[in-house]
């Protein structure tokens, strides 16, 4: 997006065709998100920001549910510290955004997507086993509730995640 501090972006289609992008920045003094929109992948808006809070906002999963709302999620907080957690952000037009809503514990960060039949599931990172793990847990009431983090690593090496999908027919990625 033209900064050097830009990175970690995430694309959506929205139903008239525009192509909407996410990605983290510092460039307003802080890492928040920001947000750029085009119709024909080649002129791009002025970046305008998205979510803004006084912490860390590196909710840059940009994902569009069934029910037409579109989500940013991600890590909000300070890294450093442990202090941080997986939260969600909401728009119904990708230019107003709720208050992030926490979705996990301290110290889990992930990723969001949701299953073909609904359920929302959210991959997570965390270092409940002593390293980072990766985890998975979902949710059937649309992110009010999640399920117990299931581990799908246990190892001594720390093992980080970039993005996960799950394709139309349920698969995994």
């Amino acid at each position: 997006a033209g900064d050097s501090n830009d990175e970690d972006g995430s694309f959506v289609l929205a139903d008239d065709g525009a192509i909407h992008f996410a990605w983290i920045s510092n460039r307003a003094g802080s890492t928040d998100v920001w947000m750029t929109t085009s119709k024909d992948g080649i002129t791009w808006s002025e970046p305008r920001p998205a979510v803004q809070t006084p912490t860390d906002d590196l909710m840059n999963n940009l994902v569009r549910t069934k029910d037409g709302l579109y989500h940013l999620t991600g890590r909000h907080g300070t890294w450093f510290l442990g202090l941080f957690a997986t939260y969600d952000s909401t728009s119904t037009d990708l230019i107003h955004w709720t208050k992030p809503v926490r979705w996990t514990e301290n110290g889990s960060a992930g990723y969001f997507q949701e299953a073909p039949k609904g359920d929302y599931w959210l991959m997570t990172l965390s270092r409940r086993s002593g390293n980072y793990d990766l985890y998975l847990r979902h949710s059937r009431d649309k992110g009010k509730t999640w399920s117990d983090p299931v581990a799908l690593t246990r190892d001594p090496l720390d093992d980080f995640l970039f993005g996960f999908r799950i394709a139309r027919d349920g698969t995994f990625l």
